[in-house]
């Protein structure tokens, strides 16, 4: 479908403002980017954001939930995002079943209230991506830097203050390390 173009939904709830400030910004990132679909994901492992809104929207990634696709490679960055939040974790390409079934690849790290992890960033890598050269590495940082601010921002509106503590650099590296970058 065309979820990824709907800003807002009609409705005084909180995260209709929210969603209609940042959905626009985040999904100009993933067309930049070439993402396949960026997450967020609360601590109990439910998708409370999604570009694109695919079957994987609003259902539960917690290894310990009852998730229709918590053992899938989202779920696998999301248990990794909460056992090493400080870190960009890596999950390596596999099938994902709300995505048709495409290869996916997935980065993930927590986001922290002063220090405190309040939730889970995810990006979900296309399967079109391509060996990165480390050249290509200093244009990518701005975007990704954008990216995770305002994840930051869209927590801080939601849940109070909040600041990262992965830089966009290592995010980037991150990338480069798993050999894979969008065109």
């Amino acid at each position: 479908g065309s979820k990824d173009q709907l800003d807002f939904a009609p409705g005084e709830e909180e995260y209709h403002a929210v969603h209609k400030e940042y959905h626009p910004q985040y999904r100009t990132i993933l067309y930049d980017r070439n993402y396949y679909d960026i997450f967020m994901l609360d601590l109990d492992g439910n998708c409370i954001y999604s570009v694109y809104k695919e079957l994987d929207y609003a259902t539960n990634f917690a290894a310990n939930g009852t998730g229709e696709w918590k053992d899938s490679g989202l779920g696998e960055a999301f248990e990794a995002a909460r056992k090493n939040p400080d870190e960009i974790n890596v999950i390596d390409w596999k099938p994902y079943g709300p995505s048709a079934g495409a290869l996916a690849s997935f980065l993930s790290t927590g986001i922290k209230q002063n220090g405190t992890l309040i939730g889970v960033f995810v990006t979900q890598m296309p399967p079109e991506s391509k060996p990165i050269d480390v050249s290509e590495v200093d244009v990518s940082v701005t975007a990704t830097s954008v990216a995770m601010m305002r994840a930051v921002t869209f927590y801080e509106n939601v849940s109070a203050t909040c600041a990262p503590e992965v830089s966009d650099i290592v995010w980037e590296k991150a990338l480069k390390d798993i050999g894979h970058q969008p065109y």
